[in-house]
This record gives C-alpha cells, sequence and structure tokens, in this order.
C-alpha cells in the first residue's frame, strides 16, 4: 500500500527516531511505500544530522517531504503549518498515488481529514495521547479554557471521521469506547523497544566507583510531566535506608537547575548524564532499578512510557506512579517492579522493601523483566500491528 505518513515531529528529533522511523522501515521492508511529511524545528535544514538521514531514508525507498515547523505566535502558527502541510499533501496524494493517510497526532489528523474531505482517501488516526489534556497537565492551557474547548471538539470530529485509529494503551482504547463516538476500529500499539539494541549488556565497564552500589536511574526529560521534584524526594527517603545508593540522571534538562535543586535538598550522591541512544542500554543495564514519575491527572490513560519498555528489556525492574496507560497493570501483575499509589514515605518505604525483595533475586528478576518486555513491548510486535492495520485498510479501500 502506499501510505503518506503525516507527523508534527521532526525526522531529526529523537522521538522519531525512537518511535516513527523503526516501524516505517520495516513496514517498507514488508512491501509498504512510505512518503512522509514531517515539521521540522527551525536551525536542522543543513544539519549533517538531516543529510545523512535523508540518504537513509532514500536508500529503504522512503520519500521525504520535511517542511518547517512554526511555533511562535501559537494559534497562527498552527494554521499556517496546516496550510502548508495540505498542499504538500494535496500534491503528494496526486504524484504518488497514494492509498492511505497514516496522521501520528491531531494536529496531522486534522490535516489527514482535510485530505480525506477532498482526495476520499482513509485516514489512520495515531493518537498517541489525549493532546488537550496533555496540555492542560503541562499547565499550558487552562482547563475549560476556549482553546482546550476547541481543540477537544477537534478530537471528538477526528475519532468521528477516522477509518482506523491507533492509541497507546488499553486504558485509553477504554476511554474512547465510553465516549460513544468513534465508528472505526481502535488498535493498542505501546511504545515499543527495538529488543536487538535494548537488551541487558555484560560485561558492564567499571563506572567510578558506582559497582556494588544500589544505583536509581531516571532517564528521560524533566519539567512538565516529569516530576523531578519527587524524583529526589524519593532518593532522599532511599538514602536514609541504602548510605551508598546514587542517582544516575540521563538527560538534557539544563544541568544547573538539577544542581540546584539537588544543592536545596542536600544531596550529592548524584551525576547528569546526556548520552547518545545507543549508550542506554548499558546504563539501564549498570542500574539497580528505573523510576518514572509523571505528572498526569486528565492524560494518563493515553500514555505508554518508552523508558519503561527500555529498562525493562535491560533486565531492570521499575518503579512507576499510578494511572499511567497500562502500567500498573504490567508492572504489579508481571512482577517487575513496584507502583506508587501516592508520593508520601509510606508507599515509598513499601516501594524500597519491593525493589529489595527483586534485587535478593537478581538474575530471575533479571529475566522476567526481559520477558515482559518480549511480551508486551517488542518493536516486532507493533510492527506487526502496524501490518495489520496497513492491510485492513488495504482491504476495506483498495478499490476505492
Amino acid at each position: 500500500m502506499n501510505v503518506l505518513y503525516i507527523t508534527y515531529d521532526g525526522m531529526t528529533d529523537f522521538v522519531s527516531r525512537s518511535q516513527v522511523l523503526p516501524y516505517l522501515k520495516r513496514l517498507t521492508g514488508m512491501g509498504h511505500k512510505i512518503n512522509i511529511l514531517s515539521f521540522e524545528k527551525p536551525g536542522t535544514e543543513k544539519s549533517d544530522t538531516k543529510r545523512l538521514l535523508s540518504e537513509s531514508l532514500a536508500s529503504y525507498g522512503i520519500k521525504w517531504m520535511p517542511r518547517r515547523y512554526h511555533k511562535n505566535p501559537a494559534v497562527p502558527a498552527t494554521i499556517f503549518d496546516l496550510f502548508q502541510g495540505l498542499i504538500t499533501g494535496l500534491n503528494t496524494v496526486r504524484k504518488e498515488k497514494i492509498e492511505a493517510i497514516h496522521a501520528r497526532g491531531y494536529v496531522p489528523a486534522l490535516i489527514g481529514c482535510m485530505l480525506k474531505g477532498i482526495s476520499k482517501k482513509p485516514v489512520i488516526f495515531d493518537m498517541r495521547g489525549f493532546w488537550p489534556d496533555e496540555k492542560v497537565d503541562a499547565n499550558y492551557w487552562k482547563p475549560n479554557g476556549i482553546v482546550y474547548r476547541i481543540v477537544k471538539e477537534m478530537e471528538r470530529y477526528l475519532l468521528k471521521h477516522a477509518d482506523e485509529i491507533v492509541v497507546l494503551a488499553e486504558s485509553a482504547r477504554d476511554r474512547i469506547l465510553k465516549m460513544g463516538i468513534a465508528r472505526s476500529p481502535i488498535s493498542v500499539i505501546p511504545c515499543c523497544a527495538d529488543l536487538d539494541i535494548f537488551r541487558k549488556v555484560y560485561p558492564l565497564r567499571p563506572d567510578k566507583g558506582l559497582a556494588g552500589r544500589m544505583v536509581m536511574i531516571y532517564a528521560g526529560n524533566l519539567g512538565t510531566f516529569y516530576n523531578l521534584d519527587k524524583i529526589f524526594d524519593f532518593f532522599a527517603f532511599l538514602k536514609k535506608r541504602h548510605a551508598d545508593a546514587f542517582l544516575r540522571l540521563v538527560s538534557n534538562y539544563p544541568k544547573t537547575d538539577i544542581q540546584k535543586m539537588a544543592s536545596e535538598r542536600g544531596i550529592a550522591d548524584y551525576r547528569v548524564d546526556t548520552l547518545e541512544h545507543k549508550d542506554m542500554p548499558e546504563a539501564f543495564s549498570a542500574a539497580s532499578f528505573s523510576v518514572i514519575f509523571y505528572n498526569r491527572k486528565l492524560s494518563g490513560d493515553g500514555c505508554s512510557p518508552i523508558k519503561l519498555a527500555e529498562s525493562l528489556a535491560c533486565g531492570t525492574p521499575v518503579i512507576i506512579n499510578d494511572r499511567i496507560g497500562d502500567s500498573s497493570l504490567i508492572v504489579e501483575g508481571e512482577r517487575v517492579g513496584f507502583v506508587l499509589s501516592d508520593f508520601n514515605q509510606t508507599e515509598y518505604m513499601r516501594a524500597i522493601k519491593n525493589i529489595e525483595e527483586l534485587l535478593s533475586h537478581k538474575e530471575e528478576t533479571a529475566a522476567r523483566c526481559v520477558n515482559v518486555a518480549k511480551k508486551h513491548f517488542s518493536l516486532d510486535m507493533g510492527v506487526e500491528r502496524y501490518r495489520a492495520i496497513y492491510d485492513r485498510v488495504s482491504g476495506r479501500f483498495g478499490n476505492d
């Protein structure tokens, strides 16, 4: 099937390299032709990364049509991107004989539905999460404010008119079904990890005196949804029970902000690293356990943290807070970590005792974590589910 794939993320962004390109490259190997329309951040136009990526995509037979992403002022910028996406999309549908539109996110899905109205091509709405609720949780939009209400209506429109819907968690699927407006199949495809890359690393390199210590790792963004305050609070409590505990933060977040917060809490046993994607398996493998603490109230049931998949794939158990997609059911049900019902000392102690028990059977726990990653978060599984969607769309609309 000849597909126009629209994403508001840039192909040079980390999220695309982790959660877009691995799927699309494999789908091309299954006979699907992919045309990518992406919106790239300013400053990437002449970068070597972009040139090398373009050459790599071409080697897979993927046609890439990057357009510039506009941010400010927010509403006019997004409207401008909508129109440049629509124009590029119309030209691509005509020239490349597109058979279906795969839209990753709300703005791309709106472009996709506009294209559908003109070209009659079916649209796959790959939601990722509940975007307007995420904006409220991140304090960008006011709950029940005019922008929030408009985008919630857009959400209803997209769910009603999409020909296929993809979500990250069963909890998201249940929420949409309760809304009673979706008319199309809803598939669950969580954020998956490439298990050929993310796996337990042996042997580990010596790491500046950390051998034998209890190492707690957090990897990813900080701020907005990601709760650095609670990470430090939990670590301070852990230090009372394990004096040898060490915190490793792998993030691009400004180090001065992290250092200021750590100093205010009297925390010294920590390190902040910026690592390449290829170095993350060793970082997870060297840790005793990882933590994933979110600020999610409205949008939690739409989440699937990629760091959960990657940590488990490297044999490392996880502590995560509850109401984050299907994470609670997986972490507790499969005995690969602990789910905090609240951020308080009682829950912290329960979590630490759980991790102590898991680490007392370290090899068994590591093997179970890896098996859970294979069962729930394998890239092979994710690609196969996308293939099934493409085949289904091709079967339903192939003769239109």
